[in-house]
């Protein structure tokens, strides 16, 4: 249903999306989205900007084809200023004149979504329980998409649960996690709740 969904989208208009980088065949984008606000008060995983940082190189070490391309990275979130500080060169999406790599979306969720559509070759969830990451992923342009293992922080509440990872995620999707508690590498995350 991917694709009947997407076509309920509107049809991208680049004048609503600011400064924010189009993909094509010279750019690649890499859209990443957050989560804070609620998650950290209600006990969730919240994005994390070390997970972020890691989690981007290891999807480039993956993807060697896009050194070739100016790489692009978009980051979309409910809390402006967390994801302005990921990247010390950050610009906004109603900046103008900006030399940059690393965007920050203030655009309304909606836009998000259009822009998603026509421009996210990859996408990061950072806070895998983010409805809102997931639809950004599930209608993204290149359905390319790495996420936080949902169980990082509570592996026996989910366990005892019975949850099972592919109910929630499509199986092509990536699932990733820091190689333990101590050392903060990104890896892919082998075994998926359920199997």
């Amino acid at each position: 249903m991917r694709e009947l969904l997407m076509d309920y989208l509107a049809v991208p208009d680049p004048e609503r999306f600011g400064n924010l980088p189009m993909s094509n065949d010279n750019t690649h984008v890499t859209c990443v989205h957050t989560k804070r606000k609620h998650f950290a008060k209600n006990g969730f995983y919240a994005s994390d900007p070390e997970f972020i940082r890691n989690a981007l190189n290891f999807i480039n070490t993956k993807h060697e084809n896009i050194y070739t391309k100016n790489k692009k990275i978009v980051i979309f979130g409910d809390e402006p200023i967390f994801m302005s500080n990921i990247f010390n060169d950050s610009a906004h999406s109603m900046e103008r004149h900006t030399k940059t790599n690393h965007y920050v979306s203030i655009n309304n969720a909606k836009d998000d979504l259009i822009y998603s559509k026509s421009n996210c070759n990859t996408v990061l969830i950072s806070a895998p329980l983010s409805t809102f990451g997931f639809w950004l992923g599930y209608l993204s342009k290149g359905n390319n998409v790495y996420y936080m293992n949902v169980t990082h922080e509570n592996k026996e509440f989910y366990e005892s649960s019975g949850f099972v990872t592919d109910n929630y995620f499509p199986p092509h999707w990536v699932a990733l996690d820091f190689a333990s508690n101590k050392i903060k590498t990104v890896v892919k995350s082998f075994k998926k709740m359920g199997e």
